[in-house]
């Protein structure tokens, strides 16, 4: 399949993992994604098995913080309410 088409038979998109040489970079793309909304592309970081099962242990607390009009936001697989990390304990 030639680099960056649809995998017709899953339906998914490539992935694409790129490396930047600073923090300072990843953090001006990841501020400037919100220009990508209404299209078909997305970012997001590359985390490991253990930090995504982290984020989705989470997900129904930053749903519910969210919803309650809390300051919630991910930084890696650490949730932050009101600028606090309130990630549950794993196991």
């Amino acid at each position: 399949m030639p680099s960056g088409q649809l995998d017709r038979a899953t339906d998914k998109a490539p992935v694409i993992i790129i490396t930047l040489a600073s923090v300072h970079d990843k953090l001006t793309v990841l501020r400037a994604r919100k220009g990508l909304q209404g299209t078909q592309l997305g970012l997001d970081e590359n985390l490991t098995l253990a930090q995504q099962a982290q984020k989705r242990t989470d997900w129904a607390t930053f749903k519910e913080a969210k919803e309650a009009g809390e300051r919630v936001y991910w930084r890696g697989a650490d949730l932050y309410i009101n600028h606090k990390v309130v990630n549950s304990p794993t196991t």
